[in-house]
């Protein structure tokens, strides 16, 4: 295992994670408190999970490398 690799699933756990509580608080805050439809709360559900699905895909582009000058 590479030192490459190591930093690399290190990073995605950590973003994993943090989309994870932040969306997990968000839901038992939002859904728990405001009265609102059902229709409407999964259409604000799925909002939430295109941003966080539009974040994987940035993240899985490749980066260019940087200039060494």
């Amino acid at each position: 295992m590479t030192f490459d690799t190591l930093s690399q699933g290190l990073r995605w756990t950590f973003w994993v994670l943090l989309w994870l509580m932040t969306c997990l608080l968000g839901a038992v805050l939002f859904l728990g408190t405001v009265p609102v439809s059902a229709p409407l709360r999964w259409a604000m559900f799925a909002v939430v999970l295109g941003i966080v699905a539009e974040d994987v895909r940035r993240k899985l582009q490749p980066t260019p490398a940087r200039s060494r000058h």
